[in-house]
C-alpha cells in the first residue's frame, strides 16, 4: 500500500508538471532544458510501471503455478491407480496362484492314484 501511495503521488506530480508544460498561462514556450527533464521523469515513470506489471505477472504465475499441484489426497488415490504393485493387485496376483497350485495339486493326486489302483491290480 505505501508503494502504491508513493507511486500516485509520484503521478500526480508528474501529471501536475505535464498540465503546467501546455497549459502555460503566459503562452511562453518552455524551455528545452524544462521539456528534456519532463521526460526523463515521464520516462522514469514508464520504467517503475513495467517493473510493477512484471513483479504482478510473476505473483499471478505463482498463484497459477501453486493452483496446478495436486492435494495429498489426490496424490495417493493418483499413486494407487497407476502403482502395479498395490496391495490389492499383488493379493489378486497370490489368490490366482494358489488356485493354479490347488489345482495342479488336486490334478496330481488324482494321477497318483489312478497309478496305484494300476498297480495293485
Amino acid at each position: 500500500q505505501q508503494q502504491q501511495q508513493q507511486q500516485q503521488e509520484k503521478q500526480a506530480l508528474q501529471s501536475h508538471s505535464l498540465n503546467s508544460v501546455f497549459n502555460n498561462e503566459a503562452g511562453h514556450q518552455m524551455d528545452v532544458a524544462s521539456l528534456t527533464n519532463q521526460i526523463k521523469v515521464l520516462q522514469g515513470v514508464i520504467f517503475d510501471q513495467k517493473k510493477e506489471l512484471s513483479k504482478m505477472d510473476k505473483m499471478v504465475q505463482q498463484d497459477k503455478n501453486t493452483t496446478n499441484y495436486c492435494t495429498p489426497g489426490e496424490f495417493c488415490r493418483l499413486m494407487k491407480a497407476f502403482e502395479d504393485d498395490s496391495m490389492a493387485h499383488q493379493n489378486s496376483k497370490l489368490q490366482l496362484a494358489l488356485h493354479t497350485a490347488e489345482t495342479k495339486l488336486a490334478q496330481h493326486r488324482q494321477h497318483i492314484q489312478q497309478l496305484t489302483r494300476r498297480g495293485a491290480t
